[in-house]
């Protein structure tokens, strides 16, 4: 679980990445998974994506919103 939150955040699934990666660091909490660093990893570029993602969002809605276009 672990691996698949750092792998699937780093390709840009950052709401998988933080599930696996709030699975992963539990079951290694409790002994039953490895790599707990990898899964702490995931979690940090899954939520910086996220909150990068979601001011992406806001910026082009901001932009279209604004309704200025220009013509020549």
């Amino acid at each position: 679980m672990n691996i698949t939150s750092f792998i699937t955040s780093l390709l840009g699934l950052s709401i998988v990445g933080i599930i696996f990666g709030h699975l992963g660091v539990n079951a290694a909490k409790r002994g039953e998974a490895d790599y707990k660093g990898l899964g702490i990893a995931g979690l940090a570029i899954g939520y910086l994506g996220l909150v990068v993602g979601v001011i992406w969002v806001i910026a082009v809605i901001a932009f279209f919103a604004t309704g200025e276009t220009t013509s020549y």
